[in-house]
């Protein structure tokens, strides 16, 4: 990351991730539908299932004293249909990755870090599975949007996380009738408390660290500029010690796929 500050050629959109072991064991996986292996890397960005880093992003969080967070990728032999078979070199996104001034911290797991790219606005879908007390239920999240405000609180900066999305069901058992609106309304609550649960352990994850992934800092800039101009030299230490927050998701699933109950 030093050579590329100094490379004044370097694009600063260039996506960032973290591979387990040497970046140079990911560069030689076997491509599927792709045509070369940094077709497949780009891709595990642009189409944004999980954390969408990029250089710039990582330069701005470091001058500003906040943290942030990177996809992390994981390497691993498999048989392929594609390779006749073959044992061949698979590649996939796990988790997230933690830093602070520039220095990995921590990692976050894979529904962790897609709830944190969710709270980015950088998560364009995904799959969730949950359980009631009347029924199992699979499901797919759309039209994705978060919204983070930040107010004083006894004088004190408290950012409120809201997260909002729609649902389409995939599979449900035992299958829903058409009355069955109660289900409904439960499985709505219980998917997002379970988004909520993964948000909130993951910048727990990072407070403890003193790490600030959502980039915080930047809301309360933009709103209280005075409160910003003060805690900003010590802000890693704020966010370990005094951060306050509050998450909160709500989904409205609108397709269930229900049967008539005659």
């Amino acid at each position: 990351m030093e050579w590329i500050a100094r490379e004044p050629l370097f694009h600063l959109s260039s996506y960032v991730m973290v591979a387990m072991g040497k970046a140079k064991d990911v560069s030689d996986l076997t491509p599927v539908f792709e045509e070369t292996p940094s077709d497949v890397l780009r891709e595990f960005s642009t189409e944004e299932n999980l954390l969408k880093t990029q250089t710039l992003n990582v330069y701005a969080s470091d001058k500003m004293n906040q943290g942030f967070a990177a996809s992390m990728l994981q390497a691993k032999q498999l048989p392929m249909v594609s390779e006749e078979g073959k044992q061949k070199k698979w590649v996939s996104q796990i988790g997230g990755a933690i830093f602070k001034q520039m220095r990995m911290v921590g990692t976050l797991s894979d529904d962790e870090a897609r709830a944190v790219a969710w709270a980015g606005r950088k998560l364009e879908s995904m799959a969730i599975s949950i359980q009631t007390n009347k029924v199992k239920a699979s499901m797919t999240l759309f039209n994705m949007d978060s919204d983070i405000r930040v107010r004083l609180v006894n004088g004190e900066p408290f950012f409120d996380i809201n997260l909002t999305g729609k649902g389409e069901l995939n599979s449900v058992i035992p299958i829903l009738k058409a009355k069955d609106v109660i289900s409904v309304k439960s499985m709505q609550v219980e998917a997002s408390k379970k988004i909520n649960e993964h948000l909130k352990q993951a910048i727990d994850t990072a407070q403890h660290q003193g790490a600030d992934i959502l980039n915080l800092g930047y809301r309360l800039e933009w709103k209280y500029p005075k409160i910003w101009s003060k805690l900003r030299p010590q802000w890693t230490t704020y966010v370990k010690n005094n951060l306050q927050f509050r998450v909160n998701t709500q989904i409205n699933i609108q397709f269930v796929g229900s049967e008539s109950s005659y």
